[in-house]
């Protein structure tokens, strides 16, 4: 009878731990979408959706060839983009930060979008081959 227990233990325990692993959380990289999303958009959404954008659109400009070589030669996995994504996030954020006037937000960034704004902190980061 104890012979029984093991298999039965070793297989609670792998579905223990698969469980676990599916339960812990998404990649941060996972997730995104604003990527043609306007400034109002950004200003609501969640951290984590921010983040996966920004590293979308980081890992684009590093897939067409765009980054300057010092910085595409130091991305080696994902993980190396995270503190760009990081970054980006940071001054997209600071870009779209919230009128305390609903109004006055509104018409501030209406026509304000996250591809653009990007783009330009990327260029003007020096992330981008001139």
């Amino acid at each position: 009878m104890k012979k029984l227990h093991v298999p039965i233990m070793a297989v609670f325990l792998f579905f223990a731990l698969l469980y676990s692993d599916c339960m812990a959380g998404e990649k941060w990289y996972t997730g995104g979408t604003l990527h043609s999303a306007g400034a109002l958009d950004w200003q609501e959404a969640p951290y984590a959706n921010k983040l996966a954008t920004c590293g979308d659109i980081f890992y684009l400009a590093l897939k067409k060839g765009m980054l300057k070589p010092s910085i595409a030669a130091g991305i080696k996995t994902t993980d190396d983009i995270k503190p760009f994504a990081i970054e980006l996030t940071n001054k997209l954020d600071y870009a779209f930060r919230r009128d305390p006037d609903d109004e006055i937000n509104r018409k501030l960034y209406i026509n304000q979008s996250v591809a653009s704004y990007s783009t330009l902190i990327m260029i003007t980061g020096g992330w981008f081959k001139e």
